[in-house]
């Protein structure tokens, strides 16, 4: 494992030297462009103290330029404060640093004679987007708290982003498990309760608000995707692991949920259909029963009245393989436009690299689930937001599809920073006071030994989802996918991810 992170951290300091070096000459690599209209504050502001450097000025900070940056030889707590001619209101702040050293950074304002926090987080990278409730000031500190080696910040800019008009609602699409997580035993208990005790008992009331919070999760998530529950066969097969009359319980069960809510929007139903086993033996099953398949498909979703079919096939590694994946897409889309014309959607969960779809292909997709999680930077800390939104979505910027079809996918649930195969869910961190900013907290585990081991786990924390939802926004995603759904807390509570979602569209969608 250290050899692992010493080449990483290589191959890091390499690619950020070539992306200094063509800077100089003006050349960016696969740049993606923040698409933000409104202007950039930060240049109207002049440095009003700094802690010392003999490296760089922070001058360099707002110029403009990322050939440029401000450094610090103070190890902990180097700030830089800037300042207004009046007071600036603002909501957003992009950060980009050269280097990954900065491990724990805040945005401060000076308030009744002394610096608060309205922003901190850990890491900053080739890029961080900051959102937070609108700031009005005319002192601005960052302050890097921790870094290791010393840190290279090209460029703070500040921002007042104002709502945006969407000509579609932005898609929140969640993935529900529906192998354990069943919706029917929200509802079941509802109906016990009912007839056992009636109506104006205490316990079919709490059995009913049970229900009623759980309901509050889709006055958010517009697209429920049912996971873990139908595979296709080597035959070409449809197969549902609990059978018939568990799905489509689970389905009247999501119904009756969406039912009670006090919002009502349209949510959507989909379903993923899961490969039949690996690489050579999913497209084999293409190959030779590709037209079954398709007319399987067909049959299920009319049976079950789903809106839509999702496909997670991790990973084709090879351009047949990619080749005849392309070539179901197509037939079925071609399928689904006879038996429904536009009303029923294909969507397929992809990784940020070696997509070998043809263009053919990705017009017949319309959601791509980006899997931004499960990719770990230097210090094994899982979907940064360098990881985990900013480089895979630079990625499938750079093959020129269309930025609508993406969700952005973030995670509900951790891993242990050696990469260990463990997926703890947010759901069961502890409520501390400091949660709704932090991403890492301690997990417990044993070695090959047996012996207790006690590493951090990294999550996304609220905060980090509402950056990654507004960043999606502000890139004019299509969206935004959760994994899974079953990992939140409860609507209501604090540390919500789900809630932090809707917080966000609430600020920044007209």
């Amino acid at each position: 494992m250290k050899l692992y992170l010493m080449i990483r951290r290589v191959v890091a300091l390499i690619i950020a030297s070539v992306q200094f070096l063509l800077g100089l000459f003006g050349v960016s690599v696969n740049p993606m462009k923040n698409v933000i209209e409104e202007p950039n504050l930060a240049p109207q502001a002049v440095i009003a103290g700094q802690s010392g450097s003999a490296i760089a000025d922070a001058q360099y900070l707002t110029d403009g330029k990322i050939e440029t940056y401000w450094s610090s030889g103070q190890k902990e707590n180097a700030y830089v404060e800037l300042q207004f001619p009046e007071a600036v209101t603002f909501n957003t702040v992009v950060l980009r640093e050269l280097t990954a050293s900065v491990k724990s950074f805040a945005l401060q304002t000076y308030e009744n004679g002394k610096w608060v926090d309205f922003f901190k987080s850990d890491r900053i990278e080739t890029y961080r987007f900051c959102t937070f409730d609108p700031v009005t000031t005319q002192r601005v500190r960052l302050v890097v708290h921790e870094q290791a080696g010393t840190f290279r910040l090209q460029e703070m800019e500040i921002y007042n982003i104002a709502p945006k008009e969407l000509d579609e609602p932005l898609r929140i699409a969640a993935y529900k498990r529906i192998d354990f997580n069943k919706s029917w035993k929200i509802t079941d208990k509802v109906h016990e309760m009912k007839a056992a005790y009636g109506e104006n008992s205490a316990q079919y009331k709490e059995a009913y608000q049970a229900m009623k919070t759980y309901s509050r999760y889709f006055e958010v998530i517009n697209e429920v995707i049912l996971f873990n529950g139908v595979d296709w066969t080597t035959e070409g097969g449809v197969h549902i692991r609990d059978g018939a009359d568990d799905f489509r319980r689970e389905i009247a069960a999501l119904h009756e949920i969406f039912d009670v809510r006090d919002i009502k929007t349209d949510v959507r139903i989909t379903a993923t259909i899961l490969c039949p086993g690996n690489n050579e033996v999913t497209a084999q099953s293409l190959t030779d029963h590709m037209d079954t398949l398709v007319e399987n498909i067909v049959a299920f979703v009319k049976e079950y009245g789903l809106d839509g079919v999702d496909f997670d096939w991790e990973y084709p590694d090879q351009s047949a393989q990619w080749r005849v994946y392309g070539q179901f897409i197509k037939k079925l889309d071609q399928a689904f436009d006879r038996e429904f014309g536009d009303s029923v959607t294909i969507g397929v969960a992809l990784a940020s690299w070696g997509v070998g779809f043809s263009r053919s292909a990705m017009r017949a997709i319309d959601e791509v689930h980006v899997m931004a999680y499960d990719l770990f930077d230097d210090d094994g800390c899982h979907s940064t937001f360098m990881t985990g939104a900013y480089n895979p979505m630079r990625y499938f910027n750079g093959l020129h599809y269309h930025r609508e079809q993406f969700n952005l996918g973030v995670p509900y649930y951790g891993r242990p920073v050696d990469g260990g195969a463990y997926w703890p869910s947010w759901s069961q961190v502890a409520n501390e006071p400091d949660a709704y900013w932090s991403n890492a907290f301690p997990g417990n585990y044993t070695d090959e030994n047996g012996n207790p081991v006690v590493l951090d786990d990294y999550y996304n924390c609220p905060s980090m989802v509402a950056d990654k939802t507004a960043f999606a926004l502000q890139m004019g995603l299509g969206g935004v996918m959760i994994f899974p759904l079953n990992a939140d807390r409860p609507h209501g509570n604090p540390l919500c991810l789900t809630d932090a979602i809707r917080r966000t569209i609430e600020e920044r969608v007209e």
